[in-house]
């Protein structure tokens, strides 16, 4: 197991970049949950997360991936808020104990210009809502000898899975203990993105892993097993997890997700947050909850969505 004081963020702050003015969101944990109505920046909030981690020279490779590009072009008006290219993007993060991290993207004789104060990178990996397991990812999960630790948390879902398997040049298949392997890709949803997190989780170690609409997928009934699966691997490859989510019911298995073992991280307890992002004409702002919180607002059926 790998000490939480090694977590890479703590703070953030956002100005200027897409939907955003100006967003504060503090005392981030190791696994973070953003929730709140469409259009209220939750997705905005990972893209910020992925570019602060970048250096200078690859921030806006970043971008290119974040943005539909033309012609491969990274269209910048939608970068900037209200298409404002005279204001700076600026995203800073406070990091526990390592100092801050801060990056600036401005546009520059009709061309994006950015800078980063940091020459190295935080290791990140950015899952989008429709994605789908890798099999590079899984192929490293199986060199490191910890596709055992993913077939464990299959078997939660489906008792029958009983290995994972490259075949050929490429092709990812599953024991059911059948006559014949069978191919992910004709298995559920649900097992498609398990695969996906767990093997992200490995390939993010030492980092952090974004994971937009968390819940595209996965039946209510796996949420649960899905998050005590994602915590015990985040634990044990020091990863920080930011994702967000539109499902009550994902929230509600997060509150009950108890890890078996929580570090006391700079002598404050406590591994999850979840935080709403509201949206109040061209404010926004960031309401913490931690674990003790959610329980509690889950329960008298409050709405934190």
């Amino acid at each position: 197991m790998t000490d939480q004081n090694s977590l890479i963020y703590r703070n953030l702050t956002i100005e200027n970049f897409k939907g955003f003015q100006r967003l504060e969101i503090t005392d981030f944990r190791r696994v973070n949950l953003f929730v709140g109505k469409n259009n209220s920046g939750k997705s905005s909030v990972l893209e910020s997360l992925l570019l602060v981690s970048q250096n200078g020279e690859t921030i806006e490779d970043s971008l290119k991936t974040l943005t539909e590009s033309f012609n491969g072009q990274v269209p910048e008006k939608p970068l900037f808020k209200q298409f404002d290219l005279g204001n700076a993007i600026r995203i800073r993060a406070e990091t526990w104990g390592k100092g801050p991290r801060e990056t600036s993207i401005s546009l520059s004789k009709k061309k994006l210009h950015s800078e980063s104060n940091s020459k190295e990178m935080v290791r990140s990996v950015f899952i989008h809502s429709k994605d789908m397991p890798v099999v590079e990812d899984i192929e490293q999960l199986m060199i490191e000898k910890k596709d055992p630790a993913l077939i464990s948390s299959l078997k939660q879902i489906d008792p029958n899975i009983q290995t994972i398997q490259m075949v050929g040049s490429g092709g990812i298949y599953l024991d059911l203990g059948l006559n014949e392997l069978a191919p992910i890709g004709i298995l559920g949803d649900g097992i498609n993105r398990m695969v996906l997190f767990l093997s992200a989780v490995i390939n993010a170690r030492n980092g952090v892993l974004l994971i937009d609409e968390i819940e595209n997928g996965l039946h209510y009934s796996a949420m649960s097993v899905m998050w005590k699966a994602l915590i015990a691997s985040a634990e044990e490859n020091n990863v920080q997890i930011f994702a967000t989510t539109h499902s009550y019911e994902c929230v509600k298995a997060l509150s009950e997700a108890k890890p078996e073992r929580i570090i006391p991280l700079f002598g404050v307890t406590g591994s999850i947050r979840v935080f709403r992002i509201d949206r109040d004409n061209y404010e926004h702002l960031s309401t913490r909850y931690d674990a003790d919180d959610i329980k509690t607002a889950v329960e008298d059926w409050y709405e934190i969505r």
